[in-house]
């Protein structure tokens, strides 16, 4: 029986599941020489041998024109300068981003 850990898996572990798979040994084989799920290793499979790829297909959707560290410049210079217009730090920060986007940043 596997151990149930919840880590997505390395590069170099999938290149160990399809270097097994490839010389024929079966998913339950896999999952007993690398320790991992038996459902993480059959999907993994499964897409790679629909795709022939493996990196995970791309996510749906627009990307976000706020990231993470824009949002993180943004707060911070919020908080340093609490006098200055909301308006003026927007077009500081990141002018193409909607003040509303803007706004939950700062709650």
């Amino acid at each position: 029986m596997a151990p149930t850990r919840r880590t997505n898996l390395s590069e170099f572990e999938k290149g160990q599941i399809i270097a097994l798979h490839r010389r024929g040994d079966s998913n339950r084989k896999i999952v007993e020489v690398l320790r991992r799920s038996e459902a993480s290793v059959r999907k993994f499979v499964s897409r790679y041998n629909q795709t022939g790829d493996i990196k995970p297909p791309s996510k749906a959707g627009r990307p976000r024109k706020f990231d993470e560290m824009t949002k993180r410049l943004f707060v911070r210079k919020a908080k340093m300068n609490r006098r200055q217009q909301f308006r003026e730090l927007c077009n500081e920060v990141c002018p193409e981003v909607s003040v509303r986007t803007e706004k939950h940043a700062l709650r």
